[in-house]
């Protein structure tokens, strides 16, 4: 293996990967760039192998049994892209700081709920986060532990791709704060935090529009003119004004807004020009959606679901 440069497990093989083969593997594997161990269950350990790989660019332990990731990974110096998605890794060291790389950083774990509704944990981020100035993916914070991991998150000026679950009604203002500086946002999701019964806490997110009108920033420097994908998950007292400007917007997922008839939550989409999809999922609680004459005209899917109310 010693000129080996990737080493890819495959989703089907059975039985998984010996372990003495991935580790007489990785012994020898010094040049590895890399290394994608993703859908192999039985790893619940990432192996100490792997800290040794100092050109690593690439680590997916996606799918994998992985618990914890432990201080080492501080050595991986040239990684790019870490994904640790759908593991049960919930915090991350202070020494992922030393990666001033990395690009992609993608972990979270998949919850099930009742209600045919599911939703993710974040992890709890390291303080400084900031410091990670090259990531593009982010994937998802936690944003339970309060303001100062919101306001993190502005320093990440080359973030493409933002997921933050747990967010308070409190730190909304902070994170509309934040996401002022993302001028290359293209996809984001915000969940909200849970109360003790499993619902999702109201989001205040309407906080954008004050951006708008100050000397220091214009529209045209805002992610308002970026993003592509919005999913909000948790309940709204009103739509978010700045919704109506995301020019670029393609899909937008509103899951358990459950926003009163009289904020009809499609007045902001109407013109937005490149809209193609919608979702809404427990979002409104009027009788009627009125596509008015001369919207939505790009529009091929709609899915509407848990509108209780909706009879036309």
């Amino acid at each position: 293996f010693n000129h080996l440069r990737s080493f890819i497990t495959i989703e089907s093989m059975n039985p998984p990967i010996s372990r003495a083969l991935l580790s007489k593997a990785l012994k020898s594997s010094r040049l590895l760039k890399v290394l994608d161990l993703s859908h192999e269950k039985t790893l619940e350990e990432i192996p100490n192998e792997i800290f040794n790989l100092y050109h690593l660019r690439h680590l997916n332990l996606c799918r994998t049994g992985v618990k914890a990731v432990p201080k080492f990974i501080g050595k991986l110096r040239k990684l790019e892209y870490l994904n640790l998605g759908e593991t049960q890794v919930k915090e991350l060291p202070m020494e992922i700081l030393k990666l001033q790389k990395l690009e992609h950083l993608i972990v979270y774990e998949n919850v099930d709920f009742s209600r045919e509704s599911y939703g993710f944990h974040g992890i709890k981020s390291p303080s400084k986060l900031g410091g990670l100035s090259a990531l593009q993916t982010l994937d998802t914070i936690d944003a339970s532990s309060g303001s100062v991991t919101v306001k993190e998150i502005g320093t990440l000026t080359q973030l493409k791709r933002l997921g933050i679950s747990n967010l308070r009604r409190e730190d909304g203002k902070v994170l509309c704060s934040s996401l002022a500086t993302l001028t290359r946002l293209w996809e984001l999701n915000i969940a909200s935090i849970r109360n003790d019964g499993g619902d999702y806490e109201v989001m205040d997110l309407n906080h954008h529009h004050q951006q708008q009108h100050s000397r220091s920033s214009s529209m045209s420097s805002s992610f308002l003119q970026s993003l592509r994908m919005l999913i909000l998950c948790g309940r709204l007292e009103k739509m978010p004004q700045w919704i109506a400007h995301l020019q670029s917007l393609v899909r937008i997922d509103l899951d358990w807004s459950g926003l009163r008839d009289e904020e009809d939550p499609l007045e902001p989409l109407h013109h937005l020009p490149n809209l193609v999809t919608i979702q809404f999922c427990g979002s409104y609680q009027g009788e009627g959606l009125c596509f008015k004459t001369g919207g939505f005209l790009k529009l091929k899917d709609l899915y509407l679901k848990k509108l209780e109310k909706l009879k036309w």
